[in-house]
């Protein structure tokens, strides 16, 4: 089953979203739409993390003013388009599970059908570990180990232990190459569930044991490939348009360390 170690949204906030589920069952689907939109806001800005009762309060009365008829937009929605909808807004920070966004894009893979690589079977249905796309340890081979770019969400997806455990520190390319890790090949089917699409693909099969500056090259494209992906994924929950400005955030310098202590596993 799939078992994250925290749910992505602060359980202080739990009064909050009991009152606004009990609202929304009297109203329709709407407003149950509208409490989805409002969940994974709060996620993606990780908003519950200080001042929760006056945030709960706050959130209750404009939903529940949209409810009843006011047009006025809630506050959390002008704030997601304004944040989540900029082109600057990025994940890459995230490399903790004390992070919601890092637990909030692990629940989107299960919610977009994410499978287990080798045995082509859901991750739920999986004893899961959060992979390292590019393992811990072939980045470190090439001078990769600020803590910011290994442990990075833009690095992780779930996959089952026992695929991690064939993968553990080989080369993307190598590993992308193995029956025993893809009985099928490296399908489109089974990698782009898992935010890895044509771009991103690319990039790990070019990644191979060699010069260190190369494979930083590979990472740091993998790295803006994959996050577009995610990004459109989240905006899309949040009910955010996608911004005017197209082009993808640049990638800051590999090795700039952060302060997240996220964890101790190799793969």
């Amino acid at each position: 089953m799939l078992a994250l170690r925290q749910p992505p949204l602060d359980p202080r906030c739990a009064v909050a979203l009991r009152a606004l589920c009990g609202a929304a069952r009297e109203i329709g689907e709407d407003a149950r739409s509208d409490l989805r939109r409002w969940y994974w806001c709060n996620v993606f800005l990780e908003r519950y993390s200080s001042a929760v009762e006056s945030k709960s309060r706050k959130d209750y009365v404009d939903m529940r003013r949209r409810w009843d008829g006011d047009q006025a937009e809630p506050g959390l929605f002008a704030e997601a388009r304004a944040r989540i909808g900029s082109p600057g807004f990025s994940v890459r920070h995230s490399a903790s599970h004390a992070s919601t966004i890092y637990c909030g894009v692990f629940c989107l893979l299960a919610i977009r059908g994410a499978r287990d690589w080798r045995r082509g079977e859901h991750i739920q249905l999986q004893q899961l570990e959060d992979h390292h796309i590019f393992p811990k340890a072939y980045l470190k081979r090439h001078n990769i180990d600020a803590r910011i770019d290994v442990n990075s969400i833009v690095n992780r997806t779930l996959i089952s232990d026992e695929t991690n455990g064939k993968i553990k520190d080989k080369a993307p390319a190598d590993y992308l190459a193995q029956g025993g890790i893809f009985p099928k090949g490296p399908s489109a089917l089974l990698l782009e569930p898992h935010y890895i699409g044509t771009d991103a693909l690319a990039q790990m099969g070019a990644a191979h044991e060699g010069a260190s500056d190369a494979a930083a090259v590979k990472y740091s494209a993998f790295r803006v490939a994959r996050e577009q992906s995610i990004l459109r994924d989240i905006r899309e929950v949040c009910g955010v348009p996608e911004p005017a400005e197209s082009s993808p955030r640049q990638e800051e310098a590999i090795g700039d360390d952060g302060d997240d202590d996220e964890d101790a596993d190799t793969n």
